[in-house]
């Protein structure tokens, strides 16, 4: 897709600081890769948090598997991804308007009632979806745990956030997000990967989060 400005944001242990990125929303593993790299050799990834959260508009957001490790391939591991989605969601009193989970990456688009609530639901989806991956890799499928290293970190350091106000370009955002599985191989149509809001929006399937229609 055309390249459209965003905010990478950190997830409250990664210092900020230099000049915001300009990216588009699809993910490249070879940028996510030289940014695991610094953040090895410094401790810190050199960017500004820009984060718009001071009006009442909707946010496109991406977070990737450590070094895009398919940490998330396992059909458990994703369900732990969608859980703490919901949770947040309704602790934060927000909506989610679509989602997906891809095997090493996520993309979700919601939506808060009261604005600031972002950088919060944020650092909880991921801090207690970490804990909860790392405890099912270690008691529950320890075969596919054990082909990981569980002392790394499940997330990269930071997410991407986009402020979408418009109906066109939720729309945009919603195809994307649905279309990422059948780009990636893993599944014919939209509706048939079970991990996305795909199946609520085309078959009217619960899909683990309450899905909030926008317009």
């Amino acid at each position: 897709g055309a390249p459209e400005t965003g905010a990478i944001c950190k997830d409250g242990d990664t210092s900020t600081d230099g000049e915001a990125l300009t990216t588009c929303c699809q993910c490249s593993k070879n940028k996510m890769l030289q940014e695991a790299n610094q953040i090895e050799r410094n401790g810190f990834l050199k960017v500004r948090r820009r984060i718009f959260d001071n009006e009442n508009h909707a946010f496109f957001v991406t977070f990737s598997c450590y070094r895009r490790r398919r940490i998330l391939d396992n059909d458990r591991a994703k369900g732990v991804v969608v859980h703490f989605l919901a949770a947040q969601i309704k602790n934060q009193e927000g909506m989610c308007i679509g989602f997906v989970i891809m095997p090493d990456h996520v993309h979700a688009l919601v939506k808060f009632h009261e604005t600031g609530r972002l950088s919060t639901f944020m650092n909880q989806w991921k801090r207690r979806s970490s804990m909860q991956l790392k405890d099912l890799f270690k008691t529950v499928i320890k075969p596919y745990g054990e082909k990981m290293d569980l002392e790394k970190p499940m997330w990269q350091a930071k997410y991407y956030c986009f402020n979408v106000f418009t109906q066109k370009k939720i729309r945009q955002k919603l195809t994307y997000m649905h279309n990422n599985p059948v780009k990636a191989g893993l599944a014919e149509r939209p509706e048939d990967w079970r991990f996305g809001s795909a199946r609520w929006y085309l078959l009217n399937k619960p899909v683990g989060v309450p899905i909030t229609r926008v317009g």
